[in-house]
């Protein structure tokens, strides 16, 4: 059972840009955001809703941050979720936990309801974006990844989540995330993606996945990784006749850090112009 409740509570610290909280609870999980609605916020496509979520430092303020005064310049609506440690361990992944469904009830309250939103993730976040889009690419208008640690790829040869393939355990699931994901790849495969990531992204520490099986397939490294994704996704898109819109940055001198990459390589001005 899927439940929401609006906070309209204003937030006017500094640096907050007068944010309104927002609270979904799906299947008893709750999930907190920030959302900023612009006085001026248009309804045209260039005033497209931005939806930024943090990776497993759970540091979704510096997102915030980054993104929160441009978007009020611009008159652009924000929406930052924080996904709990204690409540969404694995909020990377969909299956037995759905953090998509409370990203869904957050659109709603954010009044974006029928609209198309700017979807970013960083790190963890990326891994959540790219999966969510997945399921609803009709929700999506660009797609914007910072440097995940891994990928979901377009291939029915492996089980999900590293691929597109239903495991004999998940057949008995009411919710089959890769089947739902296959039903609509000529969908995401037609979206608008962009691809960040940093020079220095090459440091295999303990919050990248590490697997031979995953190394072979995606590289060893999450700029590897970027590479090789972008390959998979133009592979699979030509396969199925879509001219595939996607685009990989590299940012000069930032490693896998959020806060590096805004401040050295102007990822947040950069996702705002839509890349």
């Amino acid at each position: 059972m899927v439940m929401f409740a609006q906070i309209d509570v204003p937030v006017l610290g500094e640096g907050e840009h007068g944010a309104r909280r927002l609270l979904a609870l799906a299947a008893g999980r709750r999930l907190p955001s920030r959302l900023l609605l612009p006085a001026r916020a248009g309804l045209t496509p260039e005033a497209q809703p931005l939806v930024a979520l943090h990776g497993i430092s759970r540091n979704a303020r510096a997102l915030w941050l980054a993104f929160a005064p441009q978007a009020a310049v611009e008159g652009r609506s924000l929406l930052v979720p924080r996904f709990a440690k204690g409540v969404w361990p694995r909020f990377q992944q969909i299956g037995a936990a759905r953090p998509d469904l409370a990203l869904l009830d957050l659109f709603q309250q954010a009044g974006f309801r029928g609209r198309r939103v700017d979807l970013f993730g960083f790190s963890g976040g990326a891994q959540l974006a790219h999966r969510f889009a997945m399921l609803y690419p009709h929700r999506v208008a660009t797609l914007h990844l910072a440097a995940p640690g891994w990928y979901t790829l377009p291939d029915e040869g492996m089980v999900w989540p590293q691929g597109l393939g239903t495991g004999p355990t998940r057949r008995l699931r009411l919710f089959d995330a890769a089947a739902l994901s296959r039903l609509q790849l000529r969908q995401y495969l037609s979206l608008r993606v962009r691809l960040w990531v940093g020079a220095q992204d090459t440091t295999r520490d303990d919050s990248l996945r590490q697997t031979a099986a995953l190394d072979v397939r995606q590289g060893r490294t999450r700029l590897e990784r970027a590479f090789r994704y972008a390959e998979a996704f133009e592979r699979a898109a030509r396969s199925m006749a879509i001219v595939p819109d996607i685009a990989l940055t590299v940012l000069p001198d930032c490693g896998h850090d959020f806060t590096q990459c805004d401040r050295v390589g102007g990822l947040g001005a950069r996702v705002l112009r839509n890349g």
